[in-house]
């Protein structure tokens, strides 16, 4: 087949290991995300964001919360993917709670903790196969975030944490964290 002189076919031929590689990738995004569910948060007139887990969805837990951090008067930048890569999940005692592994043509998709990021804007979604209480700690765990020996002040929704790493997370809550090294 040609179109204004060129071969189609030829073409598919010469990228076809390329245009594979595309067709995998596209396939394998469109299934985590339907499996995993990122997006929104359901809408704010739903009285709870407790689901019952179906297959289509498996989470009986879905809510997301921002987080800022102020460290050394420097912002730190939440990296995406916590929880979901190796390099960024560090801590594994409630992987139980989260998405797990699925299997794909090819390969396994990995499992992911029940706390986690996809994007580096701060955002941080709670995706639980059980309704439980997740707290600020279990969070840093998970990400790997060592605070030990700073000075640590935090707040939620503008009102003071006492005792951050045992704050439970609500949704939509806006969470800044202060940091600073004790010198």
């Amino acid at each position: 087949m040609k179109i204004n002189g060129h071969s189609i076919t030829k073409w598919i031929k010469s990228n076809y290991k390329q245009l594979t590689i595309m067709g995998v990738i596209i396939v394998v995004s469109i299934a985590i995300n339907a499996y995993i569910g990122f997006g929104p948060s359901p809408p704010s007139d739903l009285k709870t964001n407790f689901h019952s887990n179906t297959k289509a969805n498996p989470f009986a837990m879905r809510i997301s919360f921002h987080l800022s951090i102020i460290m050394d008067h420097k912002p730190v930048a939440i990296p995406s993917q916590i929880g979901i890569d190796e390099p960024l999940w560090h801590n594994h005692t409630l992987d139980k709670y989260g998405a797990q592994g699925m299997p794909m043509p090819g390969m396994t998709m990995p499992g992911m903790a029940p706390i986690y990021t996809n994007d580096n804007n701060g955002l941080i979604k709670i995706g639980s196969l059980v309704n439980r209480n997740y707290t600020l700690g279990d969070f840093l765990n998970i990400w790997g975030m060592d605070i030990k020996g700073k000075a640590v002040m935090a707040t939620a929704n503008g009102k003071p944490i006492s005792d951050f790493k045992n704050h439970i997370l609500k949704d939509r809550e806006q969470i800044s964290m202060n940091i600073t090294s004790n010198r």
